[in-house]
């Protein structure tokens, strides 16, 4: 609660975000809006809201989302980043021409709020600021998954900004761990700002867009993150997602990846809400959880559980 306070109840209008997930959970399992399964109706319901709530300028961030007071001004580029995967992924694995032009349009719009000195993102659109870890991975996988599926080319130019911005927010020894905000992106943060998630997210994005990384640096972001298991500590779903996104792309070969999903699937299973209205769930009681509610916290599950399937394109090696 004091969180959401402090956030100023960030999350609420965030509908396009929760819409986004949920669909991302779906497709995760193989399920499409183009296929005769039980859920196709489902999933077209949630792409038209998507392409209904999309802006001219490509936004996707939903109109209950305008303005810039606090609540909407902290979630608005999560939830259009968030939005744009689920249709990128949705044209990925369906091919659905209908699909193109939303997600061209979404893609220039993250584009265009990229800053195009440091290649990161913040929460306004075009703002000067360096940018940030978290905001960064939900926008670099829009880009990534558009170029993927070849509704719209992920240009050099784009590429080489990526990895400035991957730069700029490493540290370690090694360069193998990551900080949430570096704004003094020239020089070097220090490693008492590295996090866990903030090293998961980096890691499974220069994987994800194919950027060199030294094994020593995969090594050190492996330790990090191997000391902070699923059920050590607090919760933290969207940590979780990006661990297990960043060490099924880059743990096979140490035995990380076994270790990581041993207890990820163990923390999962144990706390999955068994019998009731909820049952199949699980409760926002974690980091962020009141902001994106039982949607959020079930969605995120749901992608830990499925990422190894590798039905999302944007999964496949």
């Amino acid at each position: 609660a004091s969180d959401a306070v402090y956030r100023a109840d960030t999350g609420k209008f965030a509908d396009t975000a929760m819409t986004g997930l949920a669909l991302l959970a779906f497709l995760g399992a193989g399920h499409t809006h183009t296929d005769s399964g039980p859920y196709a109706s489902t999933l077209k319901r949630g792409i038209d809201y998507l392409c209904q709530q999309q802006f001219p300028s490509g936004d996707l961030s939903g109109q209950g989302q305008i303005g810039n007071q606090p609540t909407v001004r902290y979630s608005r580029m999560y939830s259009h980043g968030i939005a744009g995967i689920a249709l990128a992924e949705s044209y990925a694995m369906t091919q659905d021409p209908m699909l193109i032009d939303p997600i061209r349009s979404a893609v220039g719009y993250t584009l265009k709020a990229m800053n195009p000195k440091t290649g990161g993102w913040r929460y306004d659109f075009s703002s000067d600021d360096p940018g940030d870890t978290s905001q960064f991975g939900w926008q670099a996988m829009l880009l990534s998954s558009a170029n993927i599926s070849r509704a719209c080319v992920l240009e050099g130019s784009h590429r080489v900004l990526l990895q400035r911005f991957l730069d700029s927010v490493s540290t370690g020894s090694a360069g193998g761990l990551a900080v949430y905000r570096n704004l003094t992106p020239l020089s070097r943060p220090s490693i008492q700002q590295a996090t866990a998630p903030m090293t998961a997210e980096a890691l499974a994005m220069r994987s994800m867009l194919g950027l060199p990384m030294s094994a020593q640096a995969i090594q050190e972001a492996h330790q990090l993150l191997l000391s902070q298991l699923p059920g050590s500590g607090e919760s933290n779903f969207y940590f979780w997602y990006y661990g297990t996104l960043a060490l099924h792309q880059t743990g096979s070969n140490r035995n990380v990846w076994k270790r990581w999903n041993e207890a990820m699937k163990k923390e999962l299973t144990g706390t999955q809400v068994p019998s009731g209205e909820f049952a199949g769930s699980w409760d926002p009681r974690c980091v962020w959880g009141g902001h994106g509610g039982r949607i959020y916290t079930t969605a995120l599950g749901c992608m830990c559980l499925e990422v190894y399937y590798r039905y999302l394109p944007l999964y496949q090696p």
